[in-house]
């Protein structure tokens, strides 16, 4: 291999990368944003017999498992959905927990 056929393929790679980091940059800028969850003056706090309750990504019980809350611990409560509510934890993590388990303030 010759010295030009060497920086005729870097001159490619360089090109290559680049095109692909702007890519990306730019595809990230356009991606829709996500909404950003409303804010509620309610709150309650855990109160499960087991001593923790789980908060769900979905308001159905076979939905992944994000965390244990453990019993007395401070939740805002976002949305009503039924058997369900839509918590926002300390730690600023959103999930579902059964109504059962809340207390509100």
């Amino acid at each position: 291999m010759d010295k030009s056929s060497g920086k005729k393929q870097l001159a490619i790679l360089v090109s290559c990368v680049a095109f692909l980091f702007f890519a990306i940059i730019a595809g990230n800028s356009l991606s829709p944003k996500k909404p950003i969850e409303p804010v509620s003056d309610r709150w309650a706090v855990i109160k499960s017999p087991s001593g923790w309750a789980e908060a769900r990504g979905a308001p159905v019980s076979t939905s992944l498992l994000l965390m244990q809350i453990n019993n007395d611990v401070k939740v805002q409560l976002i949305e009503d959905k039924g058997d369900w509510i839509k918590i926002r934890a300390h730690n600023g993590r959103v999930g579902y927990v059964r109504r059962e388990f809340l207390r509100c303030l």
